[in-house]
């Protein structure tokens, strides 16, 4: 009885690690300098996904409708001013939805962020992916020399903060103590199994 307890109490932490522990962030790292420029070649730098007669890319247009955020990182820190994230897809019928932010609205440690659930036509961001689904998008920095005074380091949609690009996010804080709990507890568990089988024989 007592080995069938342990053992329960083993798994019932195992199962809690495993269901507590967040999914790791979904992050698309994307080709600086962008493929696509606006009219205003210096300011407005962009991307598209997959698609025909465009140049290429390789990202599909799920990877936009799934992040939250559109992340550049950046060596230099920008002058105040107005930023633009302007987007056109399949979902919005390929209409030019632009969305101005100001400098806080935006800017964080080193990070222009850019939360694609304020951008003009969110709503119909959802409708831009699945069979057919295209789109492409525009980051607009209208101070100074434009982007290229800003030193961008990397750009990459994600779906949380954290992720910090390379293909996948960090683990949030306490993940590792319940894993390690997890891990502590099937050790318990094994060493009482031992115990108790021995007790038995003896």
């Amino acid at each position: 009885m007592k080995r069938k307890a342990i053992l329960t109490l083993a798994l019932a932490v195992v199962l809690i690690a495993v269901f507590a522990t967040p999914a790791f962030a979904a992050t698309t790292n994307l080709a600086w300098p962008p493929p696509l420029k606006g009219g205003a070649a210096d300011n407005q730098w962009g991307w598209n996904s997959i698609m025909d007669n465009e140049p290429e890319s390789t990202f599909d247009a799920d990877a936009f409708v799934n992040a939250r955020y559109l992340v550049i990182e950046v060596s230099n820190t920008p002058e105040e001013g107005d930023l633009d994230f302007v987007w056109q897809g399949s979902g919005n019928g390929w209409g030019w939805a632009q969305q101005r932010f100001a400098f806080e609205d935006v800017w964080q440690d080193g990070k222009i962020v850019f939360d694609l659930t304020k951008a003009s036509n969110a709503d119909k961001i959802k409708d831009t992916g699945g069979d057919g689904g295209a789109v492409k998008f525009f980051a607009a920095y209208w101070e100074g020399g434009g982007w290229a005074d800003l030193g961008v380091t990397k750009a990459y949609l994600t779906s949380s903060l954290g992720g910090g690009g390379g293909g996948g996010g960090a683990a949030r804080t306490g993940d590792a103590t319940l894993i390690t709990l997890a891990v502590i507890a099937l050790a318990l568990a094994a060493g009482a199994s031992v115990f108790v089988v021995r007790k038995l024989k003896a």
